[in-house]
């Protein structure tokens, strides 16, 4: 798994906007690594479920959304920060790539930002 971005105060929490904040991670996940996302999830079907619908044509690679506590997990299409959606203030900044075997790394990784 690779580390890619940060979105230091996301209030997209479950698909949903939220007062909320909690720093999240963009992921770039190989499939054979699903398993390991799916273990921290609290609705892995769920997941599942997101993951047929934001397949990409990088067929061996699949982007989640993942708050630092792991309170929330997501996917995403492989475009989703830096879509037009958010017209040239994308909230995700980047961050050394940093590849980590284990989402439970997560919480208490230290990058800089």
């Amino acid at each position: 798994m690779k580390v890619k971005l940060v979105w230091e105060d996301c209030n997209f929490l479950n698909g949903s906007w939220s007062n909320k904040v909690v720093t999240s991670y963009w992921l770039e996940v190989e499939k054979g690594e699903i398993e390991n996302i799916l273990s921290y999830a609290k609705f892995p079907e769920l997941i599942l479920q997101e993951i047929e619908q934001n397949k990409s044509i990088e067929d061996n690679k699949l982007y989640f959304l993942v708050a630092k506590n792991l309170e929330f997990i997501k996917s995403f299409p492989s475009f989703y920060p830096y879509s037009g959606q958010w017209n040239g203030y994308s909230p995700f900044l980047e961050i050394p790539e940093t590849k980590i075997s284990d989402l439970d790394e997560l919480p208490t990784l230290e990058l800089r930002f």
